[in-house]
């Protein structure tokens, strides 16, 4: 099976995000994904605290690439509800 993976190589040297203190390539996010990655197991679920940021779609990228399940919360999620979610999906 093709993966959205297997097809970045092409596109190493090209700007893929910008901000407005840096230029992340392809390159670079492929190795931000893979030191991301080490911190999951396959075939789990993952709460990503997640706001508008690249670390934010690091994680969703290191999950997808590892085979875990990304749950995207909002980082204004209210505090009991996150901890119901936790105590429900432990």
């Amino acid at each position: 099976m093709k993966s959205f993976f297997n097809d970045l190589e092409y596109f190493s040297n090209s700007t893929v995000f910008s901000t407005k203190s840096e230029q992340i390539t392809y390159d670079d996010l492929l190795n931000d994904i893979e030191r991301f990655s080490i911190h999951f197991k396959s075939r789990k679920l993952a709460f990503l605290i997640c706001e508008n940021s690249i670390e934010s779609i690091l994680g969703y990228l290191a999950c997808l690439r590892t085979g875990v399940i990304p749950l995207m919360i909002g980082s204004s999620i209210d505090e009991d509800l996150l901890l119901n979610l936790i105590d429900t999906y432990k």
